[in-house]
């Protein structure tokens, strides 16, 4: 993990909307409950408070896939925690799209893993 606590956390224009922290607590109030363990929950919750922290200030339909990158940058050097975060912001953006906050889903067009081009 970064040094400072927000070093990769991505800043939102200059006036931002700031719903995207209120959609994440509504995807958690939907969907938390609905895990299995106790443990999980708290794992889940855990996670999307981080996100909350670094792109909560965004607007959700305002979230591009290289803010995503910047916010996923936290976990280059753990893959395991940055291909947990890249599954629960996918679940929550394909969520989004769902409920139309989104108008499309921002982490999927994004790969963390490096590719070779032939």
């Amino acid at each position: 993990m970064p040094s400072a606590p927000n070093e990769f956390c991505v800043e939102a224009s200059a006036e931002p909307k700031g719903s995207l922290a209120r959609h994440v607590q509504e995807w958690q109030a939907e969907h938390l409950p609905a895990l299995a363990s106790a443990e999980s929950r708290k794992e889940y919750k855990r996670m999307f408070d981080k996100v909350i922290e670094c792109l909560g200030e965004f607007d959700t339909n305002e979230v591009r896939p290289g803010d995503v990158l910047t916010f996923l940058a936290n976990w280059s050097d753990k893959p395991t925690a940055r291909r947990a975060y890249k599954a629960r912001l996918s679940t929550f953006f394909a969520w989004a799209v769902i409920h139309e906050y989104a108008q499309f889903n921002r982490k999927r067009p994004v790969s963390t893993v490096p590719t070779t081009v032939w």
